[in-house]
C-alpha cells in the first residue's frame, strides 16, 4: 500500500482543514485478497479519519425511482467515518479506531489488480 498526503485548506482558502489521503492498494499475487485497510498512525496523516458517508453519498446520484431509499440510506450511515473508492465512488466503512490505528473494510482486491482510495484526516 501506498499513500499520497496534501493539506487541505480552510474554508476561507487560510490555515489548514486537513489532509487528504490517496490509498493505494496493490495485489501482486495470484489470488483474490479480502483485507482490510488498517491506519497504523492516523496522526501522521493529520489526524483521526473524518470523511463521512453523507458526504461522499450525497454527491452520488441515485438510480431512478429509488430517491426515497437513497434518502434513508443517507441518513442511516451518513454519520459513518468512510474512505471512497475513487473508481466506483462507493464507500468503505471505518471498522474499528482505536490507540492501534483505524481499520477499513475489509477490501477486495482483485488477483494482479490495484484499488485507490481516498478519505480526509484531521480537520
Amino acid at each position: 500500500m501506498t499513500a499520497y498526503r496534501r493539506p487541505l485548506a480552510g474554508a476561507d482558502g487560510k490555515g489548514r482543514k486537513g489532509t487528504g489521503v490517496l490509498f493505494v492498494v496493490l495485489n501482486e499475487t495470484l489470488h483474490d485478497a479480502d483485507v482490510p485497510l488498517v491506519v497504523k498512525n492516523p496522526a501522521r496523516l493529520g489526524g483521526a479519519g473524518s470523511l463521512k458517508a453523507a458526504a461522499v453519498l450525497g454527491e452520488l446520484a441515485p438510480p431512478a425511482g429509488f430517491d426515497d431509499w437513497w434518502q434513508g440510506l443517507v441518513s442511516r450511515d451518513g454519520e459513518a467515518i468512510v474512505l471512497r473508492d475513487i473508481e466506483s465512488g462507493d464507500v468503505v466503512e471505518q471498522k474499528a479506531a482505536g490507540t492501534d490505528g483505524e481499520t477499513y473494510g475489509p477490501i477486495h482486491v482483485p488477483s494482479h489488480d490495484y484499488r485507490v482510495f481516498y478519505g480526509i484526516f484531521g480537520g
